[in-house]
């Protein structure tokens, strides 16, 4: 068990370091945290004081028990402690889908909120989710809270032996006067907290199935 666990370890890191440096050679992205088998890039954006962040782990499940796990709406309570509701708003006749998504922040921030579209890509051996901020008739500005209209991103979940490399990428604007330096330092833990609380939920029997849950 140690040599398997030490083998799967190794095999991450080594994909991580690769990755890494395709990273530096594409767009200079800089590492700013690692723990428990997670990295967490981070790199400027032309015309944005706000950085774009990526984090990647390995998930001890396949791609399509990752995938469940994000294709359900509920689960973004248990990956982001914040999250106040999230609602399908419609849904496709593609693997396409419209969110309504409101996250606390804390007093005397108002809480945000966002609506965007999400993209399921499948491959062979590869699951993408692209998402972005759109607007829908349904969902306009609602008092009280700030609407965030810059946001987009992907999921990449590579099928390894025995699991997933999981790569979560984000680019937002969380709007509203909130520090920038406050913002960047907070997106840091946000795909290290989202890749990690990912890994517990691929545990649940629920999300082995392989069907629509």
């Amino acid at each position: 068990m140690i040599m398997k666990n030490m083998a799967r370890i190794m095999a991450f890191f080594v994909s991580v370091m690769f990755a890494g440096i395709l990273f530096s050679a594409e767009a200079d992205w800089r590492q700013v945290k690692t723990g428990e088998g997670i990295v967490v890039f981070t790199r400027g954006v032309e015309g944005s004081d706000l950085d774009e962040f990526k984090g990647m782990g390995f998930v001890d499940a396949s791609p399509e028990v990752v995938n469940n796990v994000l294709d359900d709406i509920s689960s973004l309570s248990s990956m982001v402690s914040a999250t106040v509701s999230a609602v399908l708003v419609e849904k496709g006749r593609d693997e396409t889908r419209i969110i309504y998504y409101e996250i606390g922040t804390p007093w005397p921030l108002e809480n945000r909120d966002i609506v965007f579209s999400n993209t399921v890509i499948r491959t062979r051996e590869v699951i993408t989710r692209k998402f972005q901020a759109v607007t829908h008739p349904q969902y306009p500005p609602r008092k009280g809270k700030v609407r965030m209209t810059v946001m987009a991103g992907q999921w990449t979940l590579v099928k390894k032996d025995k699991g997933t490399l999981a790569s979560y990428q984000v680019r937002s604007n969380p709007a509203g006067n909130i520090p920038v330096a406050l913002a960047n330092f907070a997106s840091r833990d946000v795909p290290y907290k989202t890749i990690r609380a990912l890994r517990e939920l691929v545990k649940q029997p629920r999300y082995q199935q392989t069907g629509p849950l």
